[in-house]
C-alpha cells in the first residue's frame, strides 16, 4: 500500500523509533504512512537495516 490508500488516522501523532533489523523498521514505515511523524534513532555507526536491505524503500 502507498501512503494514499492508508487513512490518515495517526496525523499529529510523533512516534521515537529506537528498533533495529527489519521487523521493527518496517512498522515504523507503516506508522509513517498512516499519518504518523516517526523520528528514527540510529546506531551511531549506521544504518544497519540498509546493509541487510537493499529494496527497502527509505
Amino acid at each position: 500500500m502507498t501512503q494514499q490508500n492508508l487513512p490518515q488516522v495517526l496525523e499529529g501523532v510523533r512516534i521515537l523509533e529506537l528498533a533495529r533489523w527489519q521487523a521493527a523498521p518496517r512498522g515504523g514505515m507503516i506508522l509513517r504512512d498512516m499519518g504518523a511523524e516517526v523520528i528514527k534513532v540510529e546506531w551511531r555507526k549506521g544504518a544497519d537495516l540498509v546493509i541487510l536491505d537493499p529494496l527497502l524503500e527509505i
